[in-house]
Parts: C-alpha cells; sequence; structure tokens
C-alpha cells in the first residue's frame, strides 16, 4: 500500500530555516565610525530615562481610608501632609504620595510603603498621629520621634 504524499520523517532535517541568532552590541574598537555611541548607563540614565529630583518615594494608600474596616479618623490625605510636616527639610529628597491599594489592607489603619535605592522597603501600619510621627523618624534616619 502506497501513500499518496510524502510523510515527514522526524528524524530528517527540519527543512525550515534557522531562526536568525541574536546578535550582540558592537564594541567600541569594531563599531563603524557613524554608529552612535550610547553612554554607560551607570553614569547617566539612557534615554527615555530621567534623573530624579528624589531619592526616594512614600506611598499613602489611599483606598484604606474607604473600606469599611479602615481608620476612622485618619485620611490618606491628612496622613500625607502629616508625614511631609514630620519630615521637614528631609521632605525634598522624599517623594510622598497617595497611591491606589499596596495590598497590605490592615485592620483599622492606612498602609505606608516606602521605597529608596539602595535601601530595603519599609511597610507600615498607621493608625494615628503619633504613629505617623514614628514613621516619619524612621524616614528621616532618626530613632526616637520628636
Amino acid at each position: 500500500m502506497t501513500a499518496s504524499h510524502d510523510l515527514h520523517d522526524p528524524m530528517s532535517s527540519d527543512p525550515r530555516p534557522e531562526a536568525p541568532s541574536v546578535s550582540t552590541p558592537l564594541d567600541a574598537a569594531t563599531a563603524p565610525a557613524d554608529a552612535p555611541v550610547r553612554a554607560d548607563t551607570r553614569d547617566a540614565p539612557a534615554a527615555p530615562f530621567v534623573k530624579a529630583k528624589f531619592d526616594g518615594l512614600v506611598l499613602v494608600c489611599g483606598q484604606c481610608e474607604k473600606r469599611s474596616s479602615g481608620p476612622s479618623k485618619l485620611t490618606a490625605k491628612d496622613a500625607r501632609k502629616s508625614l511631609k510636616s514630620a519630615l521637614g527639610a528631609q521632605r525634598s529628597r522624599l517623594r510622598i504620595v497617595q497611591s491606589s491599594c499596596l495590598g497590605l489592607c490592615p485592620k483599622k489603619s492606612i498602609a505606608i510603603a516606602a521605597a529608596a535605592q539602595g535601601t530595603p522597603a519599609l511597610l507600615a501600619e498607621v493608625r494615628n498621629e503619633r504613629e505617623l510621627k514614628a514613621v516619619a523618624a524612621r524616614l528621616a534616619g532618626r530613632s526616637e520621634p520628636t
């Protein structure tokens, strides 16, 4: 019995062409004279990135106050204002912004997250003004709130 069409033998070589290989970037010695030169990314950010005017971010969850199990008297806006005033001069190096849910979802408190390059991220559950001052002291590098 003969087949009217040829069957593909899995052991034979694939008739499809090979995928193109990934090229590596040219180094400066072999690059053509008219090729653009890329700056070292450690010295300056490459486009479209720009250098930030701040060193870290402090995110205050705006969703915590809207939950039924959220804080009764503390709002995200008040928390931002309080952190800004408590940080004083340190505020210029930290950007304090309200965000959507941070995923911490604490009971009767607001979630706050702080992140800066080279330091571990900090998470806090803040219930009152005293705890906000303690968070501000930690962000400013002080051990005790003032």
